[in-house]
């Protein structure tokens, strides 16, 4: 992994599915980074982020990464972006690093973190290990988000989440490394849910360079469908092998 300051600017739009699907998601998601597109599917999660408030628990942090690992996906030492419907409506969630075999003085890591998008302030941020967040309003309906999450490699983690995303929203993002020891090099993992298991989708490094982006189009699924969708979500899912 380099040890220069790298950036790594992400775009995503995501898009629900209109109706039922024979795949087993609730959602597909389009990423652009540095001009290569990948589709992402997401997955139902209908007990995540169901508590009251403007928080991100542990216990969802926990969740996810007990839901990912069951499902195959290592988390440590990597960023990794997810799309899932929730308690709170399709999501776009942001992982730092996971849960792991913690040396007896875990490096300390700090990622940067910009974000915009349009309408309302619907982030959540868990920063349990000592980041922060804060978004402006810049009074045109466009919301800026910024902010670093620490954590302390394999021992502690962070998270960021845009919730309630609507059709036609747009959401443009930036990743800065800001220092951190132990982590993988190709550290951004985008995840898919497809037939019952998770998979990734696309794994990209920091350069010394900013990476273009461009966003796509987010829809959300038609609230017909929505029923359906959470009934699939209370089904056990298959351990990957």
């Amino acid at each position: 992994m380099l040890n220069n300051h790298r950036m790594l600017m992400w775009s995503v739009a995501t898009a629900a599915l209109g109706g039922w699907s024979a795949a087993a998601s609730a959602g597909w998601a389009t990423v652009v980074v540095n001009g290569a597109e990948t589709t992402i599917q997401a997955a139902t999660l209908p007990g995540l982020l169901s508590t009251p408030g403007n928080v991100f628990t542990n216990a969802d942090v926990d969740a996810i990464h007990d839901e990912l690992q069951a499902g195959g996906i290592n988390t440590v030492g990597q960023i990794t972006m997810m799309l899932a419907d929730t308690a709170r409506g399709t999501s776009l969630i942001l992982l730092a690093d996971g849960p792991g075999q913690p040396s007896s003085d875990p490096p300390l890591c700090l990622l940067g973190v910009e974000a915009v998008w349009e309408g309302e302030d619907t982030s959540l941020a868990n920063l349990d290990g000592g980041g922060n967040w804060a978004v402006n309003d810049l009074g045109d309906g466009t919301q800026v988000g910024a902010g670093a999450l620490q954590w302390r490699h394999e021992l502690t983690y962070e998270a960021l989440a845009l919730t309630e995303l609507n059709t036609n929203q747009n959401v443009m993002s930036t990743l800065y490394d800001l220092g951190m020891s132990g982590m993988n090099e190709q550290i951004f993992n985008l995840l898919t849910f497809t037939n019952g298991d998770w998979s990734v989708a696309a794994t990209y490094a920091f350069t010394d360079n900013v990476i273009s982006s461009t966003t796509t189009i987010i829809e959300i699924p038609a609230p017909a469908s929505l029923a359906l969708l959470l009934l699939y979500g209370l089904q056990p899912r298959r351990r990957r092998h």
